[in-house]
């Protein structure tokens, strides 16, 4: 039996929450999961009774040492590191010294067995900056059980009513929630109407955007997330980075259209088929992108989005049984060391310690 403990701290978002417990609740695999929240903000590290070790939260300058620390004390256990955070489009946007954050990014990776990338796009990008091995790299989608979505019920055909679009997650400048609110001012209250939930250190910032805004609603967290997505026709995710997009997969599981950025790994899950994707921070181009789902098959697109997950979280579960079975339990990597007292003294194969 393979002991895996997951480390987060107090900074983890609810899409990293939600793929936690869609993992360690659905593993059929014999391996056992616990969840520890860690303070990487200290340099000693935990003692963790495990054979899989696998970090979660944001690796950074702060948590270096941390990191150095913990791959030392949990001794030949593996580590692995989910890199939930980091993409391309948010080097592109948000970091000013690239010499230095591929530097922290180089080091912490050292400290890893495996690096998990959330998408095709972040591992693409990922071994383009050189910041970690190929053969330590591989890329598996979050697996979130997203079966309770599956039974809401589908779009209705249009009745000449405004397009009721919909909008959730974190209020900050990742999820790009005010070029979404800008876009707005360029869609007519006759052709969509939006309801943006949520929370986050720009919430007051986007009331005030949309305070002149009579088709544009804020209020707080969705907290039924079914009931939700069943009063929309589509969902709108606006991101400026997304590592692999969460609320893509919980919208087209739930059978509604997206219209989204074309970012990271978001654009990955967008067909033509149950979605448009649209250009990054650009009010305009979301306006047009929306106003397009007003003349299209919106029952058709959802019944090609609740497909296009099919299937989705099986693969995930697999890819991290995979995995897991590739590091193996401790003790099937424990390498005894005979010491003859009249013979040669054999170095033990390091590579399987």
């Amino acid at each position: 039996m393979t002991r895996v403990i997951h480390l987060i701290d107090k900074n983890t978002t609810q899409d990293v929450t939600r793929f936690l417990l869609g993992l360690t609740e659905n593993m059929r695999d014999g391996s056992t999961h616990r969840v520890h929240v860690a303070d990487p903000a200290r340099v000693m590290a935990p003692a963790l009774d495990a054979d899989i070790v696998v970090v979660h939260f944001a690796v950074s300058r702060a948590t270096l040492l941390f990191l150095i620390a913990l791959r030392a004390r949990i001794g030949a256990a593996r580590l692995v590191i989910v890199e939930h955070t980091y993409t391309r489009s948010y080097e592109r946007l948000a970091v000013r010294n690239r010499y230095a954050f591929h530097s922290m990014l180089r080091l912490s990776y050292l400290t890893a067995d495996k690096v998990v990338a959330v998408s095709q796009a972040q591992a693409g990008w990922l071994s383009k900056i050189g910041v970690v091995s190929d053969s330590k790299l591989l890329a598996i989608a979050p697996a979130l059980d997203v079966s309770c979505l599956k039974a809401v019920p589908m779009v209705r055909p249009g009745r000449g009513a405004p397009l009721r679009l919909a909008a959730y997650g974190h209020f900050s400048v990742g999820a790009g929630f005010d070029v979404l609110v800008e876009a707005m001012r360029f869609v007519a209250p006759a052709e969509a109407s939006l309801e943006l939930r949520g929370e986050g250190p720009d919430e007051a910032a986007l009331r005030a955007r949309a305070a002149e805004l009579p088709h544009v609603t804020i209020d707080g967290p969705a907290g039924d997330l079914p009931a939700f997505l069943g009063k929309a026709d589509a969902v709108a995710i606006p991101s400026r980075w997304d590592g692999f997009g969460a609320a893509a997969q919980e919208a087209r599981a739930a059978g509604r259209p997206v219209v989204a950025t074309m970012t990271d790994g978001l654009a990955e899950q967008i067909d033509p088929a149950c979605g448009v994707l649209c250009l990054t921070e650009n009010p305009v181009a979301m306006a047009v992108a929306i106003q397009s789902l007003c003349s299209r098959n919106l029952p058709a697109m959802g019944e090609a989005a609740r497909t296009s997950v099919a299937g989705m979280f099986r693969d995930s579960l697999g890819a991290w049984s995979s995995l897991l079975r590739e590091l193996g339990p401790l003790a099937e990597r424990r390498v005894p060391v005979r010491v003859l007292v009249n013979g040669p003294w054999t170095m033990p194969d390091r590579s399987a310690i």
